[in-house]
């Protein structure tokens, strides 16, 4: 067999966890005991094993046909998440200008986009109503981590002798500065 096959061939123990892993809704840990991993490493294990691209994409494979079956994929991701971040409590409520009063509106004739964007609905003992919408921030935040706006970590292999500096451009600026440019200095 080909030195690469055999790297990309998974063990049984690999095998398992991947399959636990996605059946479990993403549970390393659990995963990685199910698939005979004591549970002291469990922890490290499972880190170390999503690490891996044959296991992450094994785990895609699994997931694939399900995903595909419920018609789950990115674009439905974002247009979610952008349906969240976009909902106005006006969206939810009227002024009305006669007795100087917010009333809610019927929500059964909201759009479904709208409603889903709703967390909580509650009323208290004086009849007033109370709608929580989902986080928006954490909704945006989502979107620009898909599109990688956020790194916290820099990837990437430096070893270099005369290395002494890494600078990293942020990927937006108010500089006029090529993001894809990276500088390196003594």
């Amino acid at each position: 067999m080909p030195k690469s096959n055999r790297k990309n061939k998974l063990s049984k123990k690999q095998e398992m966890f991947c399959r636990e892993y996605a059946k479990n809704g993403h549970n390393g840990d659990n995963a990685a005991v199910f698939a005979g991993y004591s549970k002291s490493t469990a922890r490290n294990i499972a880190s170390e094993n999503l690490t891996k691209p044959n296991i992450k994409a094994f785990i895609e494979k699994l997931e694939a046909p399900v995903l595909r079956k419920l018609g789950l994929d990115e674009n439905w991701v974002l247009t979610k998440l952008a349906n969240f971040s976009e909902a106005l409590i006006t969206d939810y409520f009227d002024f009305d200008a006669d007795t100087k009063s917010i009333v809610l509106k019927d929500l059964f004739k909201l759009p479904k986009s709208k409603i889903e964007a709703i967390e909580e609905i509650s009323q208290d003992k004086d009849g007033r109503i109370k709608i929580k919408l989902v986080n928006k921030r954490a909704s945006v935040v989502d979107i620009g981590k898909n599109y990688g706006m956020f790194k916290d970590i820099v990837e990437g292999n430096f070893q270099h002798q005369n290395l002494h500096k890494v600078y990293v451009v942020p990927a937006f600026s108010d500089d006029n500065v090529d993001s894809s440019e990276h500088h390196i200095s003594k």
